[in-house]
């Protein structure tokens, strides 16, 4: 009894780990600011030069993500799905922002974008110092993870890029 009182518990914690790809090194609490640095044919911009808060009047969905991480790469087709059904909304941005956990770096981003073409998605690399980076300022400590934003700059969801709400993006667009 004692044996399976610890080994459910143990497997559990382990079925969580492999769910999500986190690096609980990182949490903390208030967005940030990117400048383009060219990857092949693709443009990978550098966090250190956004302002998020130039995404007034937009509704913003950013997409937290890792090279390293299965579940990232698996949730990539539906953050492509999205991005061709809002790219031709001036009221909408998306940012697949690569949050430079264990040892990503934007050689890493190249080649994966190289491998992957049929992504067309903006991609950022969060180039700055562990505590001013997104995640960390958004309290986010594991991956893949989504943030939509409303025009106001409101957190609307906070989850996994498979269980945005049917229908938020488009209410968030027409408020």
């Amino acid at each position: 009894m004692l044996k399976r009182m610890v080994i459910l518990p143990l497997l559990t914690l382990m079925a969580m780990a492999v769910l999500t790809c986190g690096d609980a090194a990182t949490t903390q609490k208030a967005p940030g600011g990117i400048a383009p640095a060219v990857i092949g044919a693709r443009a990978v911009t550098a966090m250190s030069s956004v302002d998020m808060g130039k995404q007034a009047g937009k509704v913003t969905f950013v997409e937290l993500w890792g090279v390293w991480c299965p579940p990232c790469i698996k949730s990539m087709p539906h953050v492509q799905e999205v991005y061709e059904q809002y790219k031709g909304n001036k009221a909408f941005n998306l940012m697949v922002v690569n949050t430079g956990w264990r040892g990503d770096n934007v050689d890493k981003v190249k080649g994966w974008l190289a491998q992957n073409p049929k992504y067309t998605f903006p991609v950022y690399f969060d180039d700055r110092a562990q505590d001013k980076q997104f995640a960390t300022l958004n309290q986010v400590n594991s991956i893949p993870r989504s943030l939509l934003y409303d025009k106001k700059g409101k957190v609307r969801y906070n989850g996994h890029p498979m269980e945005i709400p049917a229908g938020l993006i488009d209410k968030l667009l027409a408020e």
